[in-house]
């Protein structure tokens, strides 16, 4: 089972805090395995880190990235099919590494 937040961000400052309202708001759909996939609107550059913990997401060199006009899309599972570990975890990019 999975939750996922799909972000246009409008206010950085903001973000954190109304990002964790909807995971608190949807955290029955899982908390062992977190990922986040960030696309830069100014460069179109695509980033991601996934982690097996919610200290370790929320604690990523990432939300130091975000800017106004980006879009980002956070993701938090039950493993059902898999293990819990880090490459198991969305946002799985392809190999060229420029689609989330």
């Amino acid at each position: 089972m999975c939750g996922v937040i799909g972000v246009e961000v409008w206010n950085v400052k903001k973000l954190k805090t109304e990002l964790r309202w909807v995971f608190n708001n949807q955290r029955s759909r899982g908390v062992q395995g977190f990922g986040v996939g960030l696309r830069s609107g100014a460069s179109g550059k695509m980033y991601r880190d996934r982690t097996t913990t919610e200290k370790g997401i929320f604690n990523s060199d990432i939300w130091g990235m975000v800017e106004e006009g980006d879009h980002l899309i956070f993701h938090h599972r039950i493993p059902t099919t898999t293990y819990n570990a880090v490459k198991c975890n969305h946002p799985i990019s392809n190999e060229g590494g420029d689609l989330l």
